[in-house]
């Protein structure tokens, strides 16, 4: 489940029958929130309110086809969202108004994990070991700089 704490009310549940949570990301106007369950291979989208707390399943905004999971994830100033992708050797961008894929970066890591923003919209991406034989040590920190698009 994906709970929410307030001080006032106490924990509630937003999201019930998850398995794994990940990726959870808002828009710049905290309207919308897109999250991940990564055993079901889909990015859904909600409404959100930010002075309640509580959100609204609107769709599924992006179906995960390939070898990867999708795992962490954070939104661009462009309103994309960017999602690492646990045994996909990558990140990909989507679209959420379409669900089309913008591009993908291909990294030496089997198991990408997270990725997160500066502000100067550098990109930092997280990775962890697999017991794959050509990636058995990439846990690693990988950092593109502005314009790696």
């Amino acid at each position: 489940s994906l709970l929410s704490y307030d001080i006032e009310n106490g924990i509630k549940t937003l999201i019930s029958g998850t398995t794994i949570s990940n990726g959870i990301v808002f828009t710049k106007n905290s309207k919308k929130m897109y999250f991940i369950d990564t055993p079901t291979k889909v990015v859904k989208e909600y409404n959100y309110n930010l002075y309640s707390g509580n959100c609204q399943f609107l769709r599924k905004v992006i179906k995960f086809n390939n070898e990867g999971e999708p795992d962490g994830m954070d939104i661009d100033n462009k309103g994309n969202l960017w999602i690492a992708e646990w045994g996909g050797n990558a990140v990909s961008v989507w679209n959420p108004d379409n669900g089309k894929q913008l591009a993908r970066i291909n990294l030496p890591a089997k198991n990408i994990t997270s990725l997160t923003f500066d502000n100067n919209e550098n990109l930092y991406i997280t990775s962890a070991n697999s017991n794959k034989k050509n990636y058995k040590k990439t846990a690693k920190l990988f950092f593109l700089r502005k314009n790696y698009e």
